[in-house]
């Protein structure tokens, strides 16, 4: 199942919206460079991470829109706080992984983000892959009713999944 062209969704607080542009866009590349920290992406795949010291926002964004569709998070007030990456699965099932700014946790930001993406996919199945150590993504899939799957992906991530009809 595709992603429908021009997705983008609200929430209270928060506006998905798709990325035009990518690295060519300045404002978004200075966006992401304040966003992007080795604690951000600690927990992403190996190609999505960045170093110490190290982070080009621009090849960050060029990476991140070659593996998925990337849509940038903002509050109401217009500030970029993070980013949802979609990609369509087999089987008609939708990966996603996302990511927000150190100065946004703590505020409910990531759970209101997964509710919104579940009410703007109706009938889809929404997979995350999320490493087993990162005890606070976890517990923003369950809130947002993600259960575990069985298995693990390769480098030992484990996958949770949002059913449709099942909250």
């Amino acid at each position: 199942m595709e992603i429908p062209a021009g997705f983008e969704f609200e929430t209270e607080r928060l506006r998905a919206e798709r990325i035009d542009g990518g690295s060519a866009d300045r404002a978004l590349v200075a966006g992401a460079a304040a966003i992007l920290s080795p604690a951000v992406t600690a927990f992403l795949p190996p190609a999505l991470q960045v170093a110490p010291g190290e982070t080009d926002a621009a090849a960050w964004l060029d990476a991140a829109a070659r593996e998925a569709r990337v849509l940038g998070v903002r509050t109401r007030a217009g500030e970029l706080v993070g980013f949802v990456l979609l990609l369509a699965a087999g089987g008609g099932e939708i990966m996603l992984g996302y990511l927000l700014a150190e100065r946004a946790w703590g505020q409910g930001y990531a759970t209101e983000l997964l509710r919104g993406l579940v009410a703007a996919l109706p009938g889809r199945t929404l997979v995350g892959g999320v490493d087993p150590g990162n005890e606070a993504s976890v517990a923003v899939l369950r809130r947002a009713g993600f259960r575990p799957r069985p298995g693990r992906a390769p480098g030992g991530s484990v996958y949770y999944a949002r059913e449709p009809g099942r909250g």
